[in-house]
């Protein structure tokens, strides 16, 4: 299928490379992107992420207008425009990794985790996620106090430390499989799809990403990283 992927993309974006989800070289076609005006990863939350309803709107019906053919975002935590987005645009709409949590949980009960960029954030519209266990009961670990992850915060655009990340990250994600006896894991945060497959390879564990999803979506072939 040669659809055309649309991306939204917060205003400090860091990264266009690799398995980026906006890189020109995650699917084919290369994927069409609009940045949201105000979207940052510090805004999305609070009274400040409840007036970018309507900018992650209106950049989706800017990418379709543009021949978009499904709309996605570089933030997991977009996931809480997904019903006002999906409401906006006549395409197939998937913001978030997070969105795959209930089948997930099907599939591997208790033994799936949620790596996420801040946990307590994630926690913050937890309701509102299919498959989020009564009780809270699900297993998470984020990358919160991480010198190299909080960069990330920076206002503008920075060179992502890629070393650190992945040390970092891979140190927390195998105390966080051994200690819950994990099968498989969830990536909610984009920045960490550079790394799944050392994650896979180190922890001996399946990765699930937005770009699994999207490429479910679309169909064989759609992704080429």
């Amino acid at each position: 299928m040669n659809e055309q992927v649309g991306v939204l993309l917060l205003e400090n974006t860091h990264n266009k490379q690799g398995r980026a989800i906006e890189a020109a070289e995650t699917f084919a076609p290369p994927p069409r992107v609009a940045t949201v005006a105000g979207a940052q990863s510090s805004t999305l939350f609070g009274a400040r992420g409840a007036t970018l309803i309507n900018a992650y709107a209106a950049a989706a019906s800017g990418l379709v207008d543009e021949g978009a053919c499904l709309v996605t975002a570089n933030c997991g935590f977009a996931f809480q425009y997904q019903s006002a987005v999906r409401d906006r645009v006549d395409v197939p709409v998937a913001l978030s990794s997070l969105l795959m949590l209930g089948m997930l949980r099907q599939v591997y009960g208790h033994r799936i985790g949620v790596l996420t960029y801040d946990a307590t954030t994630l926690r913050n519209f937890a309701s509102s996620i299919d498959g989020w266990p009564a009780g809270d009961a699900l297993a998470l670990c984020d990358v919160q106090g991480s010198p190299a992850w909080d960069e990330l915060e920076h206002p503008t655009p920075i060179t992502m430390n890629l070393e650190a990340m992945e040390a970092d990250l891979l140190s927390r994600a195998g105390q966080f499989v051994t200690g819950h006896d994990l099968q498989a894991l969830l990536l909610e945060c984009t920045a960490m799809f550079l790394f799944k497959r050392r994650l896979e390879e180190r922890l001996g564990v399946r990765c699930y990403d937005l770009i699994d999803l999207v490429e479910f979506i679309r169909g064989p072939g759609s992704a080429t990283g």
